[in-house]
């Protein structure tokens, strides 16, 4: 247990130095050298961060005029007044990405502060508490996301929103269909062409759309809300420098006031371009926000039952047997004092009634726990697998790179170390957390390979068509894998909450039956109790220990990661 998360330790230590080139950058230094400050924005966030007409080239909007205020802040910062401010557009999907390969410096949208995101970027102080919600249209008369279930979402896959409907549809048991859009204004779109019964999206974000597009009358938002949103501006990690000027910058704006008159212009006025306001009213969570800023996360929704194995793996497990111990020998003493043994016919009765029960509840218990051992020992080994296959596959594309240009090989050959170190170094930390695997710079990556691959020049050695052919099958191997890896990562338990319960109670009626045995001396039966329920205790940790291989210290090594690149890429 403790050489796995040693092992993950040291490679991640090792990854450090194969680290893509954004997350080493200074962003204070590069704005300085480039003499441009980048911002990414949103072309349909409204209120946050839109474009007022099809032709417009500066966005505008709620974020937009806070990272203003930074931009102003960068400049006296860097002492460079003439510094220039350029706006990139980004959408769900590319914004992180462009943020790791530096394309842009900060990325003002509408950005959920979501806990898993942390792994690859980092946020300032909260700008906004939003609350999730969905625009729907007026006539369906739906009220909340239960009404929802069975029904068709616009769904932008980069959005936590996203993350947040694949819980529900865990924890409610819903099923919702799906259709994927690229931003706000095509999931609009979808709704008014009845493709889709509604986008789920921050609250502010499904008025405001509403409002711009004159649609107030025909559609909506749920009566019923889900779970507060904090919006926050999104940058480069590892940079405490910058990170500290746009906090600065931030709380400077709650305390000075400045922020309700920004607040004000763009939740309550009319919107520029519209006669229509949002009407928003600051909500309590907000007013909170507004004087005591901060950079809370929003909730990951993870369940107790899967943050409990995100700690060693001897806390949870020593947890479980002490239970045991002492609720076996608590309901032992409860026994005694009610049952007594009076004389030695009586005792003689009460061995020859304990066989049965005894035999009866002793083959159960262990059939049914050797058999639920032994599928759940299967699934880890197939988890452990799915790893090797994975790495076998990605040594295989570095293989079929041979008799290509060394410029080609080289180029894969570090794409390909780039993806691992993605893997290895944030991917796997998410599993263990039992996160969503959502990793963009690891999709990216990977669309990068594909695309060079596709491009490789063979006209002028046709020969090659084989080995380029080989190239792509292995890189499909490589996605397959990925897929079914980000599945079997799930943090859910693979036995169904039917079989825990029958689990348990097998095991605890097996300790009440050794209760029958009556001991003649006290200390033995003491003895006996405490052997029983340890030995059905370490069987109920050993399950839970296979049962979900990639989460906690326990979880599969990413060590065959490792092994490929040291002696199949960089050999």
């Amino acid at each position: 247990m403790n050489k796995s998360l040693l092992t993950i330790f040291i490679v991640f230590l090792w990854s450090l130095s194969f680290q893509s080139k954004a997350v080493e950058i200074n962003t204070l230094e590069e704005i300085a050298r480039a003499q441009v400050i980048n911002i990414g924005f949103r072309n349909s966030s409204i209120p946050y961060s839109y474009l007022q007409t099809p032709d417009s080239k500066i966005p505008i909007g709620y974020t937009i005029d806070i990272c203003n205020k930074i931009a102003e802040a960068i400049k006296t910062n860097l002492k460079m007044p003439n510094l220039k401010v350029n706006y990139i557009l980004v959408s769900g999907s590319d914004r992180i990405p462009k943020l790791l390969d530096n394309t842009i410096d900060m990325e003002c949208g509408s950005s959920t502060h979501a806990k898993e995101r942390e792994r690859f970027i980092a946020f300032s102080t909260s700008i906004y508490i939003d609350q999730e919600n969905a625009v729907v249209r007026k006539a369906d008369n739906y009220r909340s996301i239960k009404d929802l279930d069975g029904k068709t979402l616009a769904v932008d896959p980069g959005s936590a929103f996203a993350a947040s409907m694949r819980l529900q549809e865990k924890r409610e048991d819903y099923h919702f269909n799906r259709v994927y859009v690229a931003d706000q204004e095509e999931a609009f779109t979808k709704l008014l062409n009845k493709k889709a019964d509604a986008f789920v999206i921050g609250a502010a974000i499904a008025a405001g759309l509403v409002t711009f597009k004159g649609k107030e009358e025909e559609f909506g938002l749920l009566h019923e809300g889900l779970a507060d949103m904090p919006t926050a501006i999104m940058f480069r990690k590892n940079n405490p420098q910058f990170k500290a000027l746009v906090d600065s910058t931030i709380k400077e704006l709650f305390s000075s006031n400045e922020m309700e008159k920004i607040y004000k212009k763009w939740f309550l006025d009319p919107l520029p371009g519209r006669n229509g306001a949002i009407g928003f009213q600051l909500s309590e969570a907000n007013i909170k926000l507004f004087k005591s800023p901060n950079d809370e996360a929003a909730d990951d929704g993870i369940p107790f039952s899967v943050k409990v194995f995100t700690y060693p793996t001897w806390t949870w497990s020593l947890s479980i047997v002490a239970f045991y111990i002492f609720a076996s020998i608590f309901g032992m003493y409860a026994f005694r004092s009610r049952v007594h043994k009076n004389d030695d016919h009586e005792k003689k009765d009460h061995y020859r009634f304990s066989e049965k029960p005894l035999d009866a509840l002793g083959v159960t218990a262990a059939l049914i726990l050797g058999f639920t051992l032994v599928t759940t020992i299967t699934t880890y080994n197939h988890a452990s697998d799915l790893v090797v296959n994975e790495a076998n596959a990605i040594s295989l594309v570095q293989k079929n790179t041979q008799g290509f240009s060394d410029a080609d090989r080289t180029e894969i050959r570090e794409l390909l170390t780039q993806y691992v170190n993605i893997v290895v170094s944030q991917e796997w930390l998410d599993q263990m957390q039992g996160l969503p695997t959502v990793s963009f710079p690891g999709n990216k990556v990977l669309d990068k390979i594909h695309k060079k691959v596709v491009s490789l020049d063979i006209t002028k050695k046709p020969e090659l068509s084989h080995e380029k052919d080989l190239l792509l099958d292995n890189l499909t191997t490589v996605y397959s894998a990925r897929t079914e890896r980000l599945f079997a990562a799930s943090p859910d338990s693979n036995i169904p909450p039917i079989m825990w319960f029958i689990l348990v109670m097998c095991s605890f009626l097996c300790i009440i039956a050794v209760y029958l045995i009556g001991f003649t001396g006290h200390h033995f039966h003491l003895f006996g109790v405490s052997s029983v329920s340890i030995l059905l205790a370490l069987f109920i940790v050993l399950i839970l220990y296979t049962d979900r291989p990639y989460l906690g210290p326990k979880a599969i090594s990413s060590e065959p990661y490792v092994i490929t690149v040291e002696n199949f890429i960089w050999k």
